[in-house]
């Protein structure tokens, strides 16, 4: 997740953030598990952006206090696919490229209102949104259950990836524990992040490049 000082100030900052990251990332679960055939979610009422559906208290004030935690997970059903490892992975990683979409947002936004000069407060908030929704989506996108991206290593079937798949089933939350005591888990996800960071911000700068030539001759 992302890395911001605990203080009063920054909590402030990060909670739109947090709200849209957690909320978006929960609903396009839900919305893509439906969509592929499986009404789990909708009869839950997960399929939703109302942030009350998505949080859980617990979770939430360890993110907004240390930048890991966790919402209420999105339950599917697996034999309401078609095609259930596929259609798993689908659903997986609905969420962690929704986050991905928004934070893709948010800079199309900071880069436009850097050009017109809008107040830096504003801008502070949308930076500290796209942080936060590429951070989750760096931490989701770890091969380690029950993130998202284990969904991944489900599509190598051989008799060795099973049973691999089932240490990680059992010890996958304690590895995770382990790797945040040891403060590994912050270069870890701060690679993939920076990555990340560059992608989006390059995919907002390019979708924006003819309306910026646009506003820069009519504002100059």
């Amino acid at each position: 997740m992302g890395v911001w000082s605990v203080d009063i100030r920054s909590i402030i900052l990060s909670i739109p953030g947090l709200v849209v990251g957690v909320s978006f990332h929960e609903f396009a679960h839900a919305l893509a598990a439906d969509r592929l055939g499986d009404p789990t979610p909708r009869m839950e009422g997960r399929l939703t952006l109302e942030p009350w559906m998505h949080f859980d208290i617990v979770g939430t004030v360890l993110l907004l206090l240390y930048g890991f935690g966790w919402a209420k997970p999105v339950h599917v059903n697996p034999f309401n696919f078609r095609r259930p490892k596929r259609d798993m992975l689908l659903v997986a990683l609905a969420g962690p490229l929704m986050n991905l979409a928004v934070a893709v947002g948010c800079w199309m936004v900071v880069i436009l209102l850097s050009v017109v000069h809008s107040g830096e407060l504003l801008l502070q908030v949308l930076r500290i949104c796209a942080s936060i929704n590429i951070g989750l989506a760096a931490f989701n996108i770890l091969p380690v259950p029950p993130l998202d991206g284990s969904k991944v290593l489900s599509l190598v079937r051989s008799p060795r990836m099973e049973q691999i798949l089932q240490a990680l089933e059992t010890y996958g939350p304690l590895l995770l524990l382990l790797l945040l005591i040891s403060g590994r888990i912050g270069s870890l996800i701060g690679g993939i992040a920076s990555f990340f960071a560059r992608i989006t911000f390059s995919l907002a700068a390019t979708a924006l490049n003819p309306l910026l030539n646009l506003i820069t001759r009519w504002w100059g």
